[in-house]
């Protein structure tokens, strides 16, 4: 109320000072100003201003009040019409959450949990890939004692195989998994391969996974971070180094598939899918992860691990979308006859999906999701997440099972061995577990299970 009075009163002092004003110049141009005619001319307009500046304030005073009068009689209207209102939205949001709802069990209705078993058929997997026991403890044996030129060999005649049975891709990625150690302080052995091997492309990928999977362990490797703040710059530099690495080993290699699979892995840390790479006089560009499947397509086109990679970085948990993922689904349904096992890649986005349904604690869509995935393809990495979302209801059997079955068909994959060991663990199966543990430690060298002989490993390379 000060601020409207205080308003009124100096209108009032501007409508004075113009009525003088007006007054003054209709004088001044007569040339009377000591003639008393003009003084009571003057007195007048004065008197005339006064009570015309009166009139205004009355009637803003009016209006003020009347403004009040309103205020505080429609405050409360307005309050309930918000409230109201604040309902609807909240109404409409619910309506909306209950409609995705039903839409996303609508995707799984008439799903049905089966059990999966799976029996290898003359060594190979159910879509015609051979499964291929992959020698770690030979690689890394040679590793060790610097054989570098038998373990670049090695890797050599492994990508001849595969110009010749384009099936055999998962098995040479399986290879290049034996790089995929966490510790830092074997930065200066992969360096010292490049420097002494340069010319072959195999130390340049070996070291380009390395990095790679350095950056996507970075929180959890041994040595102890500095900080939280500091994970984001430690991954993106590593990734980084991956992706200079992996562009070397394609130059001395075109079409290195490996190298192509982990750049596309690594491009979905990059906004748009877009890496930093060098055009071929070296200059600094950005390459997308499209650009880099059509690249790698020319050499392997009937490639299920490139199209796998391309769209595990398209599906939503990475920020991406699931219209890109049907694209490249849809193109590789017309190579399903010539490789089969890109029908697998139709069952990605359920992998997906439930991996978000399970994200926000709707845990009976997410098992719905992962048996949509499973009916289908029958594919290791369907089976481990069905496993992994039983052992988190504590249905133990049903995730042995479903490991079982997993291992059958990627007996390479260190996680599967850990997750069979602790289920087995948890049902007090003790010596089920020490022969799971046995047969863990067969297959994979203690460098790649991060445990405490590491040391003995990095005393053996100085």
């Amino acid at each position: 109320m000060r601020r409207h009075r205080t308003l009124a009163l100096s209108r009032a002092g501007e409508i004075i000072d113009d009525m003088l004003f007006q007054v003054a110049c209709e004088h001044r141009a007569d040339n009377v100003r000591s003639s008393p005619e003009w003084i009571d001319r003057l007195s007048g307009g004065i008197s005339k201003a006064a009570s015309h500046a009166l009139q205004k304030v009355m009637s803003m005073v009016r209006k003020i009040a009347v403004a009040l009068l309103l205020t505080a009689l429609l405050a409360p209207i307005v309050s309930y019409l918000a409230g109201f209102g604040a309902t609807l939205t909240n109404l409409g949001e619910a309506i909306g959450d209950a409609f995705k709802d039903t839409w996303a069990r609508r995707e799984v209705w008439g799903v049905e949990e089966r059990r999966i078993e799976v029996g290898a058929v003359s060594g190979y997997d159910l879509h015609g890939y051979p499964i291929v026991s992959i020698d770690y403890a030979r690689i890394w044996s040679l590793f060790e004692r610097r054989e570098l030129e038998a373990l670049n060999e090695l890797f050599a005649e492994a990508q001849r195989e595969l110009a010749t049975d384009s099936r055999k891709e998962t098995a040479l990625m399986d290879m290049v998994g034996a790089f995929q150690v966490e510790d830092e302080r074997l930065e200066a052995a992969f360096s010292q391969w490049v420097e002494k091997t340069p010319e072959s492309f195999v130390p340049w990928l070996a070291r380009g996974v390395y990095h790679a999977t350095l950056a996507w362990e970075v929180a959890g490797c041994l040595a102890p971070l500095e900080s939280s703040e500091a994970t984001p710059q430690r991954k993106f530099h590593y990734h980084t180094l991956a992706i200079s690495d992996l562009q070397a080993a394609l130059a001395r290699q075109s079409g290195l598939l490996p190298a192509y699979a982990v750049l596309l892995l690594i491009a979905r840390s990059y906004e748009g899918g877009r890496i930093p790479w060098e055009d071929p006089v070296g200059n600094p560009v950005a390459i997308s992860d499209l650009t880099l499947l059509e690249q790698a397509l020319v050499s392997h086109p009937r490639s299920y691990v490139l199209r796998n990679a391309a769209v595990q970085g398209s599906v939503r948990r990475w920020n991406g979308s699931y219209q890109p993922t049907k694209s490249l689904v849809k193109a590789a349904e017309r190579l399903a006859a010539e490789n089969p096992k890109l029908v697998v890649l139709a069952g990605l986005e359920w992998l997906d999906k439930g991996e978000l349904a399970w994200g926000n604690a709707e845990h009976d869509l997410a098992l719905a999701y992962f048996n949509k995935a499973l009916g289908v393809a029958i594919h290791w990495s369907f089976l481990e997440a069905r496993a992994r979302k039983y052992r988190s209801q504590n249905q133990e059997l049903k995730a042995l099972a479903d490991l079982n079955a997993a291992l059958v068909l990627r007996p390479q994959v260190l996680r599967l061995h850990r997750q069979r060991l602790e289920v087995l663990q948890a049902l007090d199966r003790s010596a089920d577990a020490r022969a799971a543990l046995a047969e863990m430690r067969r297959v994979f060298p203690s460098v790649m299970l991060g445990q405490d002989h590491l040391r003995i490993v990095l005393a053996a390379l100085g």
